[in-house]
């Protein structure tokens, strides 16, 4: 499966981003801005750049969000192979 990169920076975020989720990580953005220019702390930047870069990777990559969407179905339903789990216990060996 071929993963369309998305850089990590405010514009490519927000290009990456369907225009109808671009005004919430402006909004947020903006604020962490505010609080980065009051305060001199820019972990809340680094925090919404994380943030929105993850969605902004899932939007870029429809597939996978498919594929999360579908594990989380799978969970939900008790389908413990998700986790690779079998119902027979690990075998023990003693050396």
């Amino acid at each position: 499966m071929y993963i369309r990169r998305v850089d990590k920076s405010p514009a490519a975020i927000r290009a990456a981003l369907p225009p109808a989720m671009r005004p919430a990580f402006e909004t947020e953005f903006r604020a962490a801005l505010a609080t980065a220019a009051d305060t001199f702390d820019i972990a809340p930047l680094d925090t919404v750049v994380r943030v929105w870069w993850t969605e902004a990777l899932l939007c870029a990559n429809p597939e996978v969000q498919a594929e999360v969407d579908e594990t989380r179905r799978r969970i939900a339903a008790g389908d413990s192979t998700v986790f690779n789990i079998t119902s027979e216990p690990a075998a023990v060996t003693r050396g």
